[in-house]
């Protein structure tokens, strides 16, 4: 099992388009990173069915920050 899990603060939000949205996620410290990981973001208590979702990582250029492009779909 190769889970681990991190603290992490979203430290920017530019809105691309009404539905498309990047996030800048920063770790509290350098994370190891392969291409073609995703990441597993817990929400919490959410009035919703599943409180966890998973997004590919658009970018991991800045040390310990990782952007996530977001896609608001209307059935998702």
């Amino acid at each position: 099992n190769n889970l681990e899990y991190h603290n992490c603060h979203i430290i920017d939000i530019i809105t691309v388009t009404p539905y498309i949205k990047r996030f800048f996620i920063q770790y509290d410290s350098v994370i190891p990173y392969q291409s073609g990981q995703f990441v597993i973001i817990e929400f919490g208590t959410l009035n919703h069915q599943f409180s966890t979702r998973s997004y590919s990582i658009a970018d991991r250029s800045h040390g310990n920050t990782i952007e996530l492009c977001v896609v608001l779909k209307e059935d998702g």
